[in-house]
């Protein structure tokens, strides 16, 4: 038997460095774009979500090698 408190969600998602600072700006999606010639990866996250205790955590996080974004 499996007891699993909450539902996971598994995320895929490609990523790169940005022209935005995290932590410095102020993100939008109209001013942070990717750097020219940056580097794209794929990563993969499984997030956990308790919804009676209004909880999220990230059990698992991984990207791969850099893919070809031309």
């Amino acid at each position: 038997m499996q007891v699993i408190a909450g539902v996971d969600y598994k995320l895929k998602m490609m990523v790169a460095e940005s022209t935005c600072v995290v932590g410095k700006d102020w993100y939008s999606r109209t001013r942070c774009h990717p750097k020219v010639d940056a580097p794209h990866m794929i990563c993969t996250a499984v997030v956990n979500y308790i919804p009676w205790e209004h909880t999220k955590s990230i059990k698992y996080y991984s990207c791969g090698e850099p893919v070809n974004n031309s």
